[in-house]
């Protein structure tokens, strides 16, 4: 309002400038017009956690409209429950040392599911936060279950499966809610140290193995676990699954994003334009384009696959850890350094951006290991029971700030490409496949090997044989760019300042040649 009663005051002078400033009016005029235009800068919204809600880590969205936010806060023992249009908190206090990590919702039953990596427990939330039900994983490990996610429609039913990785006792879990003595094991080799999973049903599950330097699928209607190995340096993180099913992972201890295709085992690797940044989690929106939180950072960045651009977006203060999608590809995160929960929107806008340094990508075929498991059952009944839980009401506050900087990395691609085709395996493919192809083009060569591995999952012991295999190998350079927007007056470019300046100075100038006029008359 104010604003616009400075507009309307300026426009009435002008109208009462006659003769020979008709020119200096008009360029008043446009410097106006320019000035109204509001720079592009993308928005955090952030909300400030109760003193003893510490280290928020996973995070996710239930159904409900608006869509309530929940998160694991791993040092408060807590699960919480943000309304963004409120700003109300609602937390679920669980027993001590519980150390909330991963959390996810199931959309059939409307449930909240989530690991106590600390009291080994998978626990359960049913009518938005009613009740609070533990189910026991493996006992006996200080560092328990970490990464959920849930099966859904199971065999056309709306019964779920829960799928989750138990890091201390090296297995892949799968809990049957419906009958609680129906949990099922696969064992993985000792340190594998399983973290993130992912379901799909074209290409079954997916898991990182953080100790074990791989990305691990299992087939549970096969038994068939394939392991990638990726290098002895890597720690895998995160993984979510495109479009195309690919499988994109974050690899902290390299500071990299990876791109893994299923069915050829060809592996892109992209190095985050900011050094030591530590990538942690990743999803993917619906234009295909690549997020992921970069926690020593304090970034959320992006990577567009069409043209391979990297942009990166910094906040003031704080570690950004978990990051999910909200509606209109909003991006939701955990801040587990300043005790946050946020709302990071890309479509207020984003600065433009050149290109100035250079940064790799590279690309090859990771070594596979096949391994026909058979799941173990709990040994004995899973018995649960409800949870002793605190309900409390906090209030937050609740912050909004523009940012008006941002990085980007433009990487012009000629990548290195080694791609590999087993044409005896059949790969852990849940219903139908969906065909993927590349646009790279090389020459190919054909040599033949043999390779048997002998492994015990559950006390079976049994051989697998990979044989006749075909490589093609492609070469590409990679070419990325840095550039930072300038700082200004959030809301406004630095032009639309600078024209507000002189027009200013303009409009002054005017008034004081009239008041000379006036004075000599």
């Amino acid at each position: 309002m104010i604003k616009m009663n400075i507009h309307t005051q300026i426009l009435r002078r002008c109208a009462k400038i006659r003769g020979g400033h008709v020119a200096s009016a008009l360029l008043l005029l446009a410097m106006l017009f320019a000035m109204m235009v509001p720079s592009r800068a993308a928005a955090f919204t952030e909300w400030y956690l109760p003193e003893d809600t510490t280290a928020p880590y996973e995070l996710v969205l239930d159904n409900q409209s608006p869509n309530n936010v929940w998160f694991a806060a791993f040092h408060g023992d807590k699960i919480g429950r943000l309304n963004p249009s409120t700003s109300e908190i609602r937390e679920i206090t669980l027993n001590p040392n519980s150390r909330p990590w991963g959390i996810a919702f199931d959309h059939t039953r409307n449930e909240i599911w989530f690991t106590e990596t600390g009291r080994n427990k998978i626990g359960r939330i049913t009518s938005y936060g009613g009740s609070v039900t533990e189910f026991p994983a493996t006992p006996g490990y200080s560092e328990g279950p970490r990464g959920i996610t849930v099966q859904e429609f199971v065999n056309g039913t709306d019964k779920p499966y829960i799928w989750y990785t138990e890091f201390g006792a090296d297995r892949i879990s799968r809990l049957d809610p419906e009958d609680e003595r129906e949990v099922s094991h696969w064992n993985l080799a000792s340190g594998s140290g399983p973290q993130s999973i992912a379901f799909s049903r074209d290409i079954g599950v997916w898991f990182t193995e953080f100790g074990g330097h791989k990305i691990g699928n299992l087939n549970p209607l096969t038994n068939i676990i394939v392991e990638y190995f990726i290098d002895a340096s890597s720690t895998p993180w995160d993984l979510t699954i495109d479009a195309y099913n690919n499988i994109w992972y974050t690899d902290p201890g390299r500071n990299k994003i990876s791109k893994l295709n299923p069915y050829s085992g060809e592996v892109i690797e992209y190095l985050v334009p900011s050094s030591s940044s530590n990538p942690y989690s990743i999803v993917i929106d619906s234009h295909g384009w690549v997020w992921f939180s970069e926690h020593e950072g304090n970034k959320i960045g992006r990577f567009v696959p069409d043209d391979n651009t990297f942009t990166e977006f910094p906040r003031t203060t704080g570690s950004i850890w978990g990051l999910t999608l909200g509606a209109s590809d909003k991006l939701w995160f955990t801040d587990d350094s300043a005790q946050r929960i946020g709302r990071f929107d890309p479509e207020v806008g984003i600065t433009t951006t050149t290109a100035s340094t250079i940064s790799t990508a590279s690309a090859s075929t990771l070594s596979k290991t096949l391994v026909v498991a058979t799941p173990g059952r709990a040994s004995e009944a899973t018995i649960y029971s409800d949870a002793s839980t605190t309900v409390t009401f906090a209030t937050t506050t609740r912050t909004t700030y523009y940012q008006a900087m941002e990085t980007a990395t433009v990487l012009l691609t000629t990548i290195t490409t080694t791609s590999t085709a087993y044409s005896s395996e059949t790969l852990g493919v849940l219903g139908t496949s969906t065909d993927y192809s590349t646009s790279t083009v090389g020459t190919s060569t054909t040599s033949v090997s043999t390779t048997q591995t002998t492994t015990t999952t559950s006390g079976i012991t049994t051989l697998a044989t990979k044989i006749s295999t075909t490589f093609s190998t492609t070469t590409t350079t990679v070419i990325s760019v840095v550039t930072s927007g300038m700082p200004g007056i959030p809301g406004y470019p630095v032009g639309s300042i600078i024209a507000g300046i002189v027009m200013a100075a303009i409009l002054l100038g005017v008034v004081s040649r009239k008041r000379k006029n006036k004075s000599r008359n």
